[in-house]
């Protein structure tokens, strides 16, 4: 059996990585082969940053009315209340779910 590298955007996983979503995970064999590839994606968290917080929900809210921009992994991580479009009801329960944090 070979041994897997898991590679973080670019780098060798370790104790300090940090992920979220945007990330992506690179699989390699022991001989640098890549063998697969992914690209994380965390339910509320759009800013990337790894943590879901009030810098999500401000995204949130701008990506709503039209002054940001969501893409890719960053828009599938939008879609929280798991229906068909993203919209009020995300960006509603984005904030009950932070609110519960507290």
């Amino acid at each position: 059996d070979d041994e897997l590298i898991i590679i973080l955007n670019g780098k060798e996983l370790n104790d300090e990585s940090n992920v979220g979503t945007g990330t992506t995970i690179t699989f390699l064999k022991e001989d640098g082969l890549e063998y697969d590839k992914l690209t994380i994606v965390i339910c509320g968290e759009v800013t990337g940053d790894g943590v879901i917080n009030s810098a999500d929900l401000l995204k949130l809210r701008k990506y709503l009315i039209g002054s940001e921009s969501l893409d890719g992994a960053y828009k599938s991580s939008a879609y929280i209340n798991e229906d068909s479009e993203i919209n009020s009801a995300d960006l509603l329960k984005l904030r009950q779910y932070l609110i519960l944090l507290k």
